[in-house]
Parts: structure tokens; C-alpha cells; sequence
């Protein structure tokens, strides 16, 4: 047992640092590309792609309210008029 035990050391104490240079490589390699990703997607943090998305739900938001609030003034105004034009119409029959 104790001549296994040493036959197997040595290889895995000549492996091990072989792996772990591999691995290491492989893993900077992976770590480049992941900055390579956030600079892609501007530098954002996840916190700050949530905050943007935000800000553009809300300018979204603001922008339907002006459209909407438009369309009730357009309907109020055509209202009007042709209220103004059953007024006027009425008034020139009476006359």
C-alpha cells in the first residue's frame, strides 16, 4: 500500500501545477471577455441597466400622458365647436 501511495504522489504533484496554470489561463481568458461584454453593453452595471430601464418606463410614461392629455384637449375643443356651431345655427334661425 504504502509503494501505491508514492507511485501515485508524484504525478499529481506534477499535474497540479500544470492544471492549475492551464486553468488559471483559461479563466483570465474568460474574465477578459466578460469585461470585453460589459463594455459592449456600456460599461453598465446590472444596478444601473435596472435604473436606465427606469428612466425610460417613466420618460415612456410621461410621453402617453402628454399624448393622452392632447387627445382630451383635441376632443374638448371639437366639443366646443360644435356646440359654438348649434348655437350659432340656432341663432340664425331664430333670426
Amino acid at each position: 500500500m504504502p509503494a501505491q501511495k508514492l507511485s501515485f504522489q508524484p504525478c499529481a504533484l506534477v499535474a497540479a501545477p500544470i492544471l492549475y496554470a492551464t486553468c488559471r489561463a483559461s479563466w483570465l481568458e474568460k474574465e477578459k471577455k466578460r469585461e470585453k461584454i460589459q463594455e459592449k453593453n456600456y460599461g453598465a452595471s446590472p444596478l444601473a441597466t435596472y435604473k436606465e430601464k427606469n428612466l425610460k418606463t417613466e420618460k415612456s410614461r410621461e410621453k402617453w400622458k402628454i399624448k393622452k392629455s392632447e387627445k382630451i384637449k383635441k376632443k374638448y375643443k371639437k366639443a366646443e365647436k360644435s356646440k359654438t356651431e348649434k348655437i350659432y345655427k340656432e341663432k340664425n334661425l331664430l333670426s
